[in-house]
């Protein structure tokens, strides 16, 4: 045995592995160490835990981990299809911003020490791509049948027939009852909600308001690399910090989701593949509106966010005309009406649930919408379905209608001028079709 007070072991192997203690003899007895644990591991290197596959979205980042043992110090050579990759010689290997181009490619890492080498298993990059300009309006609602927004969401209206309803009210809400419109302008695309309210944490984790908006939000990006910017120092109402869940979901899809510095112009829109403007209430420049509309023909996406009635709700003084989202949106011919939608028959929360969907979203029947009269004529709009032909008539008694003049619609709004209603102590409108 061993009676040295050092006990050295020569050429350790596993097989050494074990407990080990001394036991010291004198005259008046003899006493026992506590026990020394001894593990022996091979010396050649050896992978513990292979790195994994990896499917990630283009731009976003993919990340490869290998775990070894052997004897240290261990070096690691990351690799892609076999060939060294420069500077990557830590355990863990990041793609910084994956591409197309990655692709179907396959990594690996050799691990080193003084006693040998070996390779890891290969691990396979997948990229999907986020841009897809295939991309058409049918798929915004692919799998959708109802959403919601909280609040008292407003109707939206098309003032071109380049617009489509996406989204509307069922058959028993209040008139006009469209919800999200959509078009293509020039290279870009361009989309109009009625309330902020549908971007809610409360609103998106109701029936199926998630995959609509990234839907909404994927068809915007077309083309581009999932950057979205959210316009802010305008007072808006929704900016990116209130898309906790939505923001959370497009993450995991690769899309980055921020907020612009004030004011637009082409540099802060210069890598945005995205603009969401939510319910500005201050005012945008005309070189604003003009920068967002360049964004837009080169092939951006533009959600414009909108609330109508509560503008001159809180503006006692205003119109809608002066409405910083009307003037944003004025070049899109399209707007926000003054008016609430309801449905009391198909509602959560006193909030109507809109479960028409393109391409059966409820066209708006003809209805006058707004009468101002100035004591010398009233001003009439009205909700119409472009390319029909309409009367409208005046009556006095609600008994005798007169035709006060027939349109042939070109876009779904009309505004009409009375110019005898000056002489009338009551008057009735009506919009009649052929």
């Amino acid at each position: 045995g061993e009676t040295s007070p050092l006990l050295s072991i020569s050429a350790a192997t596993p097989s050494s592995n074990g407990n080990y203690c001394a036991i010291v003899k004198g005259t008046y007895g003899a006493t026992t160490s506590t026990l020394a644990a001894l593990t022996i591991y091979k010396a050649e290197p050896a992978v513990q835990v292979q790195p994994l596959s990896v499917i990630a979205f283009e731009g976003s980042s993919a990340t490869f981990t290998v775990a070894a043992t052997g004897l240290t110090p261990l070096n690691y050579q990351w690799l892609k299809d076999g060939l060294a990759i420069e500077n990557a010689i830590e355990s863990t290997y990041t793609v910084p911003s994956v591409s197309m181009h990655d692709d179907g490619h396959f990594y690996q890492v050799k691990v080193t020490n003084l006693n040998g080498n070996i390779f890891s298993e290969k691990a396979v990059l997948t990229v999907r791509s986020i841009g897809n300009s295939s991309l058409g309006i049918s798929n915004i609602v692919d799998g959708i049948s109802r959403v919601w927004a909280a609040g008292t969401p407003g109707p939206v209206i098309a003032l071109t027939t380049n617009w489509v309803t996406v989204a509307s009210g069922s058959t028993t809400a209040s008139e006009p009852s469209a919800f999200v419109l959509a078009r293509h302008y020039c290279e870009g695309r361009v989309a109009i909600v009625g309330h902020d309210g549908l971007f809610s944490d409360q609103s998106i984790i109701l029936y199926d308001g998630l995959p609509f908006l990234v839907n909404l939000i994927r068809w915007l990006n077309g083309e581009g690399r999932g950057m979205i910017f959210c316009t802010s120092g305008h007072s808006e109402w929704l900016g990116a910090s209130k898309m906790g869940i939505l923001g959370s979901n497009l993450a995991s899809r690769g899309f980055a989701l921020s907020s612009t510095t004030a004011p637009l112009s082409d540099a802060t829109l210069h890598s945005a593949s995205v603009l969401i403007v939510g319910n500005a209430w201050g005012t945008f420049t005309s070189d604003e509106v003009e920068a967002a509309r360049q964004f837009v023909l080169n092939g951006g996406g533009l959600l414009l966010v909108g609330l109508g009635w509560s503008w001159p709700a809180y503006h006692v003084d205003s119109t809608l005309d002066d409405y910083p989202m009307t003037k944003l949106a004025a070049p899109y011919l399209a707007g926000w009406l003054d008016g609430y939608i309801s449905d009391p028959a198909n509602a959560f929360s006193g909030a109507p649930i809109f479960s028409a969907f393109y391409p059966n979203a409820e066209g708006a029947r003809p209805k006058i919408i707004q009468v101002r009269y100035d004591g010398e004529a009233a001003s009439l709009v009205a909700s119409i379905q472009a390319g029909r032909q309409y009367r409208l008539q005046a009556s006095a008694d609600l008994s005798h209608f007169i035709t006060l003049t027939n349109y042939i619609s070109t876009h779904s709004a009309w505004t009409a001028i009375d110019r005898s209603a000056s002489n009338a102590l009551h008057r009735f409108y009506r919009i009649a079709s052929p």
